[in-house]
């Protein structure tokens, strides 16, 4: 992904919405927040910065790893906000 300032604009607005569908989708799933939604965060930045190469984009790379572990980090708060919500 080539980092510009219009395509990062996009993919924060995008972001809003992706994470609340893939949210209410685990949900739906009968998924919740728990222990592993904690690993998720680093692992998904681990994932995409060592193993899949980000390293190899220097800055741009780094940045892009961090933004999907930030993506992750969403869905998951949202995915907690929607458990908080069904147990009041």
């Amino acid at each position: 992904m080539r980092l510009t300032h219009a395509a990062l604009t996009d993919y924060l607005r995008q972001l809003d919405t992706q994470t609340a569908f893939v949210a209410k989708a685990r949900a739906a799933k009968g998924q919740c927040f728990g222990v592993g939604s904690m690993l998720r965060v680093p692992w998904g930045f681990t994932k995409r910065y060592i193993f899949k190469g980000g390293f190899l984009g220097g800055a741009e790379g780094f940045v892009s790893a961090a933004l999907g572990a930030m993506e992750d980090l969403l869905q998951d708060a949202r995915l907690l906000e929607q458990d908080q919500t069904r147990l009041r």
